[in-house]
């Protein structure tokens, strides 16, 4: 079962499920909220590399205005 963090709300929970996509230059990844975490540190752990990583949040635009104006 997929499981999102405490306080977060989307519609339609049970559409989600964990699955991930491959493109030509990024990967697009839906993780059940636990797993977050762990992946995130083994897979950092495992680039011999620089990186760029973006972790985006879904946020309303004026949700997006509050952080820039702080």
């Amino acid at each position: 079962m997929f499981r999102i963090a405490s306080g977060v709300t989307i519609p339609f929970p049970e559409r989600i499920k964990e699955e991930f996509q491959v493109l030509e230059k990024s990967i697009t990844l839906n993780l059940s909220f636990e797993k977050i975490q762990s992946f995130v540190n083994q897979f950092i752990n495992q680039l011999l590399e620089p990186l760029f990583f973006v972790f985006e949040l879904p946020l309303s635009e004026q949700e997006e205005w509050c952080f820039i104006a702080e």
